[in-house]
This record gives C-alpha cells, structure tokens and sequence, in this order.
C-alpha cells in the first residue's frame, strides 16, 4: 500500500492524504484539479561512526595479520599501517579504529593490492 498525499495543483496545499495500491480522484479532489503523489518513506540514516577496538579490528583481518606484521619488518608502506594501528589511541568508549577513517581504507586497499589480503577482503574487513 502505498501514502498518496493530495495537493491543490492551484496552491500547493496539502489537502488530504489517503492509502491505496493506486492513486484515484475524489469528489472535488480529481486529477484535473489536484496532484495525487506518492509519499516515499523515510529511511533513518546513522550519523554514528563505525568504530571497533583494536582487536575486534584485528579479529577481522584474521589469520593474514600475520603476514602483514613480517611484511612491515622491509616495506615501510606496511610498517605505517600497523603502526597507525598501535599508535591509535583508544576513544572514552574503548574503540580505535574508525572502519570510514579514509587512512584506513586507504591502507586496507593498500594491502589487499599488495596481495597481503585476499581480494575482497578490504570491503569484508569494513562491513
């Protein structure tokens, strides 16, 4: 079922609204005389950021993490990323990593480039 919202066509006036599969005119709210629209719903988006604790982060990359701490020891691009990783600072509710912080899209992108995640991995890491 569908909202449909009528309106004055003359002044834009909300007039009535009514709920029905399909739009369908009234005495004296006809379509020669008012607008029958569709109302969309609303959907609620979050404001709130997508933060985890630097293990629940870690937990997400898995076993490649491992492979991505011996690659840090001779590729400096590495290196910074597990290093952005300690030196996070932990927020008042104990989160670290921001998963839309572009530093770590950037690095998770990097990595997966790399071949040090598999491919897909960087989006699965941040849903």
């Amino acid at each position: 079922m569908t909202t449909w919202k009528v309106t004055n066509r003359a002044t834009g006036e909300t007039i009535h609204a009514y709920t029905a599969d399909e739009p369908y005119p009234f005495d004296g709210m006809g379509f020669d005389v008012c607008n029958h629209i569709a109302e969309v719903a609303q959907v609620e988006t979050s404001t709130q950021a997508r933060r985890l604790t630097k293990l629940a982060f870690i937990g997400r990359i898995g076993t490649e993490f491992s492979g991505i701490l011996t690659a840090a020891k001779t590729n400096v691009q590495v290196e910074l990323f597990v290093r952005m990783l300690d030196w996070a600072t932990p927020d008042p509710d104990g989160t670290s990593v921001d998963l839309d912080d572009p530093r770590v899209v950037d690095a998770l992108t990097t990595l997966e480039a790399a071949g040090l995640i598999g491919a897909g991995r960087a989006l699965e890491i941040r849903a």
